[in-house]
């Protein structure tokens, strides 16, 4: 008996001082953001965080390295290959031309970086 009341009591106690809320799911991220496109975003906040606390022109250049340009272009670069992966398989052999140019002006394209 004396269980049960202090169940009851402690229950009213959380429903007070700590109501249940509902929680906002939040989006998953999207297909095209693979593991190396994030270690590359990390790695570009890294080297921005570290050109904010010594504006050094080692830590610039460094900055300048891996910049957004990077990023851009291997999430645009593997978001096409995934659409283009999801597609009907007939019409892939209009696709290959497409994804063989955006590899080959990739390999002339030094500030560009195909994952």
């Amino acid at each position: 008996m004396k269980v049960v009341l202090f169940n009851s009591l402690l229950t009213q106690l959380y429903d007070v001082h700590a109501p249940s809320r509902p929680v906002k799911v939040k989006h998953l991220d999207s297909p095209w953001l693979t593991d190396d496109i994030k270690s590359i975003m990390v790695n570009k906040n890294r080297a921005k965080a570290k050109l904010r606390s010594c504006d050094s022109p080692l830590a610039r250049e460094k900055y300048k390295k891996c910049g957004i340009g990077v990023i851009l272009c291997a999430v645009m670069l593997s978001g096409v290959i995934i659409f283009i992966s999801q597609l009907n398989v007939a019409t892939l052999p209009k696709y290959g031309n497409f994804l063989n140019r955006l590899e080959s002006e990739n390999n002339s394209n030094s500030h560009c970086l195909l994952i």
